[in-house]
Parts: C-alpha cells; sequence; structure tokens
C-alpha cells in the first residue's frame, strides 16, 4: 500500500509535534497523529474522513478525543 510505505519514510516526530488530526466520519472519532497535512491525507485516501490542523498542539503529541 503506497500510504503505508510513504509514512514508514516519514520523518521521526519530536515529543508534542503532532500538529494535524485526522476526523474519521464513519466512526465519528479523531485521531491527532500526524506531523504534516499529507500524512494525514494519504492515510484517508480511499477511506474518507477529513484532516485539520490539531485544535490543541500544544496538549500533547498523542491526544485521540472524539
Amino acid at each position: 500500500m503506497a500510504g503505508a510505505d510513504y509514512l514508514s519514510v516519514a520523518p521521526a516526530a519530536s515529543p508534542n509535534a503532532y500538529g494535524y488530526c485526522l476526523q474519521d466520519h464513519s466512526s465519528d472519532t479523531r485521531t491527532c497523529s500526524f506531523d504534516t497535512l499529507e500524512q494525514c491525507i494519504v492515510l484517508i485516501s480511499g477511506r474518507g474522513g477529513s484532516c485539520a490542523r490539531h485544535p490543541w498542539p500544544s496538549e500533547g503529541s498523542a491526544m485521540a478525543a472524539n
């Protein structure tokens, strides 16, 4: 899968660096674990959902909220 290849070669994130979130419309969950908008877009390609800037980027790097 091309998306998995892209994510595996992306540079490692520093703590609290995640600045983008994926909003999964089918499960209504938000996952904020992307350093770049492009990483998020690759993951939603073919699945649906949307990507946006992390609403609270300084609160932590592995935040997941509904």
